[in-house]
């Protein structure tokens, strides 16, 4: 009798085993589907009341987590977590990328911050940094 309660055990502890390895490959195979619906996160820029700010608006798509750095090093999961608008000096080098839950990165966009000469400058991947001589070009 005792022999038989053993073996139930044995075999639940094993189901449990089993049943953990199968969260683990599941949590782990969402966080990696995830990373193709993380986009890079879209940028704007619009001029501040003082002269040498800017306020910088980032947005990303569905489980977007933002994060960004402003001293030149690339975003990790551990990095800045945007919140709400930043306003920053002209010059500044900002760098940010978008996380799914599960840690995994979308492409880092990198921008310098120049004010405008439009009201707002949009920028929706890494190739394109506004400057006013862009600006000035355009018209």
């Amino acid at each position: 009798m005792k022999r038989m309660s053993f073996f139930l055990n044995n075999n639940v502890i094993l189901n449990l085993y089993q049943y953990l390895i199968t969260i683990v490959i599941t949590l782990f195979l969402v966080g990696c589907s995830e990373f193709n619906a993380v986009k890079s996160p879209s940028v704007e820029i619009t001029a501040d009341t003082s002269a040498d700010m800017c306020r910088v608006e980032l947005s990303a798509g569905r489980y977007g987590i933002i994060r960004y750095t402003t001293d030149g090093s690339i975003p990790q999961f551990r990095s800045a977590l945007y919140e709400e608008t930043l306003s920053l000096p002209v010059g500044t080098t900002l760098r940010t990328a978008s996380f799914c839950p599960g840690g995994r990165r979308s492409e880092i966009v990198t921008v310098t911050v120049e004010r405008p000469v439009d009201a707002s400058v949009i920028i929706q991947n890494s190739e394109y940094c506004p400057t006013p001589a862009d600006s000035e070009s355009s018209k």
